[in-house]
């Protein structure tokens, strides 16, 4: 399934990104690995187990660790973090 990236946040302290991803009617957040950056507007193309390329350009691929169904409290809750505080905690949140 081909999805959308509508936000994007850089966790500091792992170098991971966390982002809101769209598809369809389905919205999930998603802790992702990437050497290339991410941005909002991204697609993000499915290759093989969990692993996607960016915009169809496969110099820039993601794998993605770990996934949950988009919630707007905790999306919130996560830019809090990643702005004053270290993101552990925020993955804390993403990885449940």
């Amino acid at each position: 399934m081909e999805w959308l990236v509508i936000d994007v946040l850089y966790l500091r302290t792992t170098g991971n990104y966390a982002l809101t991803l769209q598809a369809s009617i389905l919205k999930m957040m998603a802790e992702v690995t990437s050497e290339s950056p991410i941005l909002p507007g991204d697609s993000l193309y499915p290759v093989i187990d969990a692993k996607y390329l960016i915009n169809k350009n496969e110099t820039r691929h993601l794998k993605v660790i770990s996934a949950t169904v988009f919630s707007e409290k905790q999306w919130r809750f996560l830019k809090r973090l990643s702005r004053c505080q270290t993101t552990t905690t925020a993955q804390t949140v993403l990885n449940g």
